[in-house]
């Protein structure tokens, strides 16, 4: 399963859904990558970016979640 944190527009409590689904489905497999700008995107013209610091901070809690299965 592959999930992505920090899409444009991602709030704390979309985050807060993913992070309680990885947590009850105990899923064997998961990859976890942060959103990233690419110049031709539709996305990379989508309002309200989420810094580069939150997008880590959720990425570090997915993963830590995601070990503990």
């Amino acid at each position: 399963t592959s999930l992505m944190v920090g899409f444009p527009g991602e709030t704390e409590e979309q985050f807060q859904e993913l992070l309680d689904f990885v947590k009850e489905a105990q899923l064997e497999n998961v990859g976890v990558f942060q959103y990233s700008d690419e110049e031709m995107a539709a996305s990379s013209r989508l309002p309200n970016h989420v810094p580069e610091q939150v997008k880590q901070q959720r990425f570090d809690r997915l993963m830590e979640a995601q070990l503990e299965v």
